[in-house]
């Protein structure tokens, strides 16, 4: 299966350095409308299973412009996949995210996208490649709509095939 991931565009309270964690949605700056449209026609040619992004705002408006390329594909907007909450250790946000792939991510979907935010991106990185809470600090924070794609097998540990990368 592929996963991809990406992070939501840039958001006036990003550009003004208020920090978003948690449940504030935010909006996307111009900016961040602009890489969230640049991100969709590059990922037009893409074929996907299924669109997972956190119900926030800055992700989901996002997630809907990538959406319009996959107008077919299915597209769950989910609380697990919001930003990490103010205090939310690593090992709760992975525990989540462990819980999200048990639970929705499964053998019948060959290609899914995942758009979500920095916290969650770590997560999603650990749990996918079968790390730990513990090495959270080694992973970079992604680039507001650059793709991390990662291969897995059933029964076994992703392997990162692109980080952060954007496109």
């Amino acid at each position: 299966m592929k996963i991809t991931i990406t992070r939501h565009g840039e958001t006036v309270e990003g550009l003004r350095g208020e920090a978003l964690g948690g449940r504030r949605h935010g909006h996307l700056a111009p900016s961040g409308k602009e890489q969230a449209r640049v991100l969709a026609k590059n990922l037009r040619s893409e074929k996907y299973d299924m669109i997972f992004s956190s119900y926030l705002k800055r992700a989901k408006d996002t997630a809907l412009e990538v959406a319009k390329y996959h107008p077919k594909t299915p597209i769950k907007f989910l609380k697990v996949l919001r930003e990490r909450d103010p205090g939310e250790s690593p090992e709760a946000i992975c525990k989540r995210i462990k819980d999200f792939l048990e639970k929705y991510v499964s053998s019948r979907f060959t290609s899914i996208l995942i758009v979500s935010h920095t916290g969650t991106s770590r997560a999603l990185t650990l749990m996918i490649q079968g790390q730990t809470a513990v090495e959270w600090e080694s992973i970079d924070q992604m680039k507001n709509t650059a793709v991390s794609i990662f291969e897995v097998e059933p029964g076994k540990k992703g392997k990162c095939v692109i980080w952060n990368k954007l496109i």
